[in-house]
């Protein structure tokens, strides 16, 4: 989120951008589908696929995730010298959360890509990743990526495929739009979406917003940018939806939680995706609502799931006793016999 004063602007029509693209390999190390082949081979028979992508980062991923090489590196590197730490790979075990590791990935793009730009005006367009999963053989895959794209705002669409042992490339999701302006605020870079908001990294308030000029080769200044001041209501009802953002991503990690942004949204009548305006007919429906809502907030969010409770005392008290006669009746039968 900018400090200060949240910008507003209206950029006329800047130019689409084609960025280079690097592969970034998430290979699943799942109990059924863990992924075993030959590291070097499978990056040729991918160059083969994508000529054009020159790098790439490679994380392995079940429940677990690990960064084998969070830097870009070449593949032509990759394949010569294959790193280290491959030698000693995340143990097969359990299910691939995919969402989870989707999202890692992009908020690993967003700030090893989008968010360490320098400040010379003549450096070029961050990359894009193409992310591939790399299994043992490609079975269909449930693609409920809720997290992952709560975190694709530095990002065109995803675009996912899976790579599997038969050497068959599905695609997952496409792409469908590969070429979008970009804008940068300070050192923070942003594809610019017509139905996204756009959201820097923190940064001076003073910093020109400008965009990536293809027939120039450099940044340049958008024209007719305005500004306001965090106490506008339309400002503090764009600070209220980054916190909804944060707390949707990460509900351990955010700054608020959420009876505050249920709070937040009643003082600014404002309508957040947590939040929602029904229509009661009398005090009987006001008191289950209230009461409904008292149990939703006293929840930890970040824990994701609800405890079971334990049964009642009495319950249990009753079905000790029925298995103890069912105990004594078989005994008695046992002796008559």
């Amino acid at each position: 989120m900018l400090p200060g004063p949240i910008r507003k602007g209206s950029p006329q029509a800047p130019p689409n951008v084609e960025r280079e693209t690097y592969l970034h390999l998430i290979i699943d190390r799942s109990d059924a589908h863990g992924w075993e082949n030959n590291l070097s081979t499978e990056l040729r028979n991918l160059q083969s696929k994508f000529p054009s992508i020159r790098r790439a980062r490679i994380t392995y991923a079940n429940y677990d995730i690990i960064d084998v090489v969070p830097a870009l590196t070449g593949i032509d590197e990759l394949i010569a010298q294959p790193p280290k730490a491959l030698r000693k790979p995340l143990l097969e075990g359990g299910g691939l959360a995919l969402d989870l590791a989707l999202a890692h990935a992009l908020r690993q793009h967003r700030d090893l890509d989008l968010d360490t730009r320098s400040s010379t005006a003549s450096e070029g367009p961050p990359p894009r990743p193409v992310f591939i999963i790399l299994s043992h053989n490609g079975a269909p895959r449930s693609l409920e990526l809720e997290l992952a794209d709560k975190w694709t705002e530095g990002l065109d669409p995803l675009e996912l495929y899976e790579w599997s042992d038969n050497h068959t490339l599905v695609t997952l999701r496409a792409a469908q739009t590969v070429a979008t302006p970009l804008l940068r605020a300070g050192k923070s870079v942003r594809p610019y979406l017509p139905d996204r908001s756009l959201r820097f990294a923190p940064s001076a308030t003073d910093d020109v917003l400008t965009y990536w000029s293809v027939q120039d080769a450099k940044w340049l200044p958008v024209e007719s940018v305005r500004t306001a001041r965090p106490a506008k209501e339309w400002s503090q009802a764009v600070a209220l939806q980054f916190e909804q953002e944060d707390y949707a991503r990460s509900p351990g990690d955010a700054k608020t939680n959420l009876k505050a942004l249920v709070e937040a949204s009643r003082m600014q009548g404002i309508l957040l995706p947590n939040t929602s305006y029904i229509v009661v007919e009398n005090s009987a429906q006001w008191k289950m609502l209230q009461l409904s809502e008292r149990k939703t907030l006293g929840q930890n969010a970040a824990l994701e799931f609800l405890e079971t409770p334990a049964p009642p005392a009495l319950y249990v008290a009753l079905g000790f006793g029925a298995w103890m006669g069912i105990r004594r009746l078989r005994r008695k039968r046992g002796v008559r016999s």
